[in-house]
C-alpha cells in the first residue's frame, strides 16, 4: 500500500468530519463524526444490552447506564451470578446464552460492547452480529450521555470530549512531516478518525500483529547487549516477550513495578532468569513519592486521588551502568512523566524507546513531540497493534 497517500486520505477524512461538526448545531452534533449506521442508535430510548461489563475502564460508563438508561442485561462471563457493577441494584452479570435469549426476546435490543481490550472486542461484536442485534462501542455509547456527569477521577473520562480530539488533530498537522514513514503518518490520521467516529473499521489497513508490540517490530534492532528498562514491568509478560524477541540474550534488565501485588507475581516469572533487577518503584517526572491506585491488573496507575502512596523515581537519578540502550514504558498515563525523568539519559545516551501513546488523549502527539525534544536525532515511528484504543505504540530509535 501508498502508505502516505493512504495517510491523505485519512487526514482528509478526519478534517471532512471536523468541519462538518463545527458547522452542526444542537446537543447530538456528534452525530455527523459517526457513520451513518450508528449515528441513528441510542440507549436512551431503547433496551439495552452491556456485554463485557465488567471491564475496569468502563465501570464510570456502566454506572451511568444503569442509572439513566434501560439496560435489560449484562454479560460478564468472569463474574456470572454477580452484580455487573458496584452501584445498588445492578443486574446480575449473566453469559453469551443470556444476551442470546434477551435478543430473541426483545426485537429493539441494541448492545454496548464495554471491552475494549485485545480479542474481547471483536468477540461481543460476533455475538451481537449473530443475533442481529445493533452495537455501539463503549466510547461511542459514552457520548451519548452526559459527559459533565461521566466526569470522574478515570482519565478515560477524556475521551468523550470531541473538542480535545479535534486540538489533537490541529497538533497532528505539525507532528506528521517529523514522523519517519508514511505507515506513522497513516497510524496517526488512522487513530484521530477511529477517535472521532469510534468505528474500528478504520485501523483494519494500518493494525499491526499484538505479537508484534514493544519488541517484535524490525524498527527497532535488538542486540544481545540490550540493557532493558521494562516501565510498567507488571507480571513479567512483557519481559517474556523480550526474551522470545532477543532469543534469550541480554546484557540487563531493570523491571519496576510498583503494585505489590503484581511485583510477586513478576518476582516468581523471572526467578532463575538471569541479569534481572526488580525496582519497587514507579517511573516519573523526580524522586519522591506519589499516590498509586494499586488494582492487582494491569490499570494499576500513579493516582493522586488514591488513598495509597508509593516510591518513584526519576531515571536519572539512579545509577544504573551499564547506561540503558533500550526503554520501554507502558505506565497507564504516566509515561511523560517517566521520560521527563530520563532527560538526561536520553539526551547523552539516546536509548531506543517503545512506548505506549494512548493512555491520555493528547499522548499520540504529545508524546513523540516530546521525545524529539528531549533528543533531536531521534527518529520516530508509531505503531497500531490492537483493535481499538489499546496499544498504539512509540518507537524511537
Amino acid at each position: 500500500m501508498d502508505w502516505s497517500a493512504h495517510a491523505q486520505t485519512l487526514r482528509t477524512e478526519v478534517w471532512g468530519r471536523i468541519e462538518a461538526y463545527r458547522r452542526s448545531t444542537g446537543p447530538q452534533a456528534w452525530c455527523v463524526l459517526e457513520d451513518a449506521e450508528s449515528a441513528t442508535l441510542s440507549p436512551a430510548d431503547r433496551p439495552t444490552y452491556l456485554l463485557g461489563s465488567g471491564a475496569q475502564i468502563a465501570q464510570p460508563f456502566v454506572a451511568h447506564a444503569l442509572a439513566h438508561w434501560p439496560v435489560r442485561g449484562a454479560v460478564d462471563n468472569l463474574r456470572r451470578g454477580q452484580p455487573c457493577a458496584a452501584v445498588p441494584g445492578a443486574p446480575l452479570a449473566g453469559g453469551d446464552e443470556d444476551f442470546r435469549a434477551a435478543a430473541r426476546q426483545e426485537p429493539n435490543l441494541l448492545a454496548v460492547v464495554c471491552a475494549v481490550g485485545g480479542d474481547t472486542t471483536p468477540r461481543f461484536e460476533a455475538l451481537a452480529a449473530d443475533c442481529g442485534v445493533p452495537v455501539l462501542g463503549l466510547f461511542q455509547a459514552w457520548r451519548r450521555g452526559d459527559v459533565a456527569t461521566l466526569r470522574t477521577d478515570s482519565p478515560w473520562c477524556a475521551f468523550a470530549d470531541i473538542d480535545r480530539h479535534i486540538a489533537v488533530a490541529e497538533a497532528a498537522e505539525s507532528l506528521a512531516p517529523a514522523l519517519a514513514d508514511g505507515l506513522s503518518r497513516a497510524t496517526l490520521w488512522a487513530c484521530l478518525l477511529y477517535r472521532l467516529s469510534w468505528s474500528s473499521a478504520v485501523l483494519a489497513a494500518v493494525r499491526q500483529p499484538l505479537a508484534d508490540e514493544y519488541f517484535g517490530t524490525a524498527l527497532l534492532a535488538l542486540s544481545v547487549d540490550e540493557v532493558l528498562v521494562d516501565g510498567g514491568a507488571f507480571d513479567g509478560d512483557t519481559i517474556r516477550r523480550f526474551a522470545t524477541a532477543t532469543k534469550h540474550a541480554w546484557r540487563h534488565i531493570h523491571a519496576f513495578e510498583p503494585d505489590s501485588q503484581t511485583r510477586a507475581s513478576l518476582n516468581r516469572a523471572v526467578a532463575g532468569l538471569p541479569a534481572i533487577t526488580v525496582h519497587p518503584t514507579a517511573l516519573w517526572h523526580s524522586t519522591t513519592t506519589v499516590h498509586f491506585r494499586a488494582a492487582a491488573t494491569p490499570g494499576s496507575a500513579v493516582d493522586e486521588t488514591a488513598g495509597t502512596t508509593v516510591n518513584a523515581v526519576a531515571l536519572d537519578d539512579l545509577t544504573l551502568s551499564p547506561a540503558p540502550t533500550l526503554i520501554k514504558l507502558d505506565v497507564e498515563g504516566a509515561e511523560a512523566s517517566a521520560l521527563n525523568g530520563a532527560a538526561r539519559l536520553l539526551r547523552h545516551h539516546r536509548p531506543k524507546l517503545a512506548v505506549a501513546a494512548y493512555h491520555q488523549v493528547e499522548d499520540i502527539v504529545h508524546l513523540p513531540t516530546l521525545s524529539r525534544q528531549l533528543n533531536p536525532g531521534y527518529r520516530i515511528w508509531l505503531r497500531h497493534h490492537g483493535p481499538t484504543i489499546y496499544d498504539t505504540v512509540l518507537y524511537a530509535a
